[in-house]
């Protein structure tokens, strides 16, 4: 009987974990900026001469962004982004990268473990 309990719990578990949806929570890098309506884009390779650009999100929903030395608090939730005195502005996970519309471009982030 134990073993039919143990078995039924771990298969529960199993699956929840299959079903969370996954956490936008850590350290990301900033690796690519586009603006479609100007034609704008901006490579990993050129932002690396620019500086340091990375956002550290926490669990508690604060963060950080770190723009080239530039350091901003932010606030998210699962749909937005908020820097401080600014509006809040929507991303999308995908795999391994976070896609922050911001105003009128698109920044890229990777995961930076």
């Amino acid at each position: 009987m134990m073993k039919k309990i143990i078995t039924a719990v771990s298969l529960m578990l199993f699956l929840l974990a299959g079903c969370a949806k996954p956490t936008a929570a850590g350290s990301w890098r900033l690796i690519e900026i586009s603006d479609e309506s100007s034609g704008m884009y901006i490579s990993e390779e050129n932002l690396a001469g620019m500086g340091v650009y990375t956002m550290q999100l926490y669990e508690d929903g604060s963060g950080q962004m770190n723009m080239a030395g530039q350091l901003t608090n932010l606030k998210w939730d699962a749909e937005t982004i908020t820097l401080t005195a600014s509006q809040p502005q929507s991303y999308t996970m995908e795999g391994s990268q976070l896609r922050l519309q911001d105003q009128e471009a698109v920044l890229v982030f990777v995961r930076d473990n």
